[in-house]
């Protein structure tokens, strides 16, 4: 419990006066008190600020941003800062997640040969995102979430995105083949589709990687 401080003297009726600002106001010259300065909220993504972000925030920022992502907007730097504060206005992402997203890398993304295929399946209502699963494969019982898929061509085009900092994108594959090919056959068993594409997505490197599918493609 904090003690009161008995011999500060307090201004008559409780309150500081900023007689400036009073006098100011008087002559409408507009005059702004320090105290009451106006620091408008700036995030790092506008800043683009090169800090040094922890790999989880970051990797959840780019999966929300991904999974809510409008693709009915323009692609444009300033079309995806309008949407990323359009994010934050109506409280799709809290303040300090926006922070953690890499405009470059959401950029990158939106603008791929594989966000204009996600496009083409989300205008026809084919694209799905952040798609829970469930499903028993030898005698363990195995769930997750499939960051995106899309039917194409009346196939299954399974997406996963991956944040980690790597050197070759073509790593990633040898990481997480085993992940996708789960991703498949809980797919393939809940849709009754044929796999078309495993994919990786690295927004580190703006690319591509596919997994070939060979648990019963």
């Amino acid at each position: 419990m904090h003690e009161i401080e008995e011999d500060k003297e307090i201004p008559a009726g409780g309150l500081e006066v900023d007689e400036k600002a009073l006098a100011a106001a008087a002559k409408g010259s507009g005059y702004v008190s320090d105290r009451d300065e106006i620091k408008p909220y700036i995030p790092d993504f506008i800043r683009e600020q090169d800090k040094e972000i922890p790999a989880t925030l970051h990797g959840t920022a780019v999966h929300r941003v991904f999974e809510i992502w409008d693709y009915s907007r323009g692609t444009a730097e300033e079309d995806i800062r309008v949407f990323l504060e359009y994010v934050r206005q109506q409280g799709l992402m809290e303040d300090d997640l926006i922070d953690c997203v890499k405009l470059h890398e959401i950029r990158g993304f939106v603008n791929s040969d594989l966000a204009l295929r996600m496009k083409r399946a989300d205008a026809e209502g084919l694209l799905y995102r952040e798609q829970p699963f469930m499903f028993s494969f030898d005698g363990l019982l195995i769930q997750g979430i499939i960051d995106a898929y899309f039917i194409e061509d009346d196939k299954i085009v399974i997406v996963d995105y991956k944040t980690d900092r790597v050197d070759d994108a073509e790593e990633l594959a040898e990481r997480y083949h085993v992940q996708l090919e789960y991703y498949a056959r809980a797919l393939s068993a809940m849709t009754d589709r044929e796999i078309g594409e495993l994919i990786i997505y690295s927004t580190r490197h703006n690319r591509t990687v596919n997994i070939p599918w060979t648990m019963g493609g």
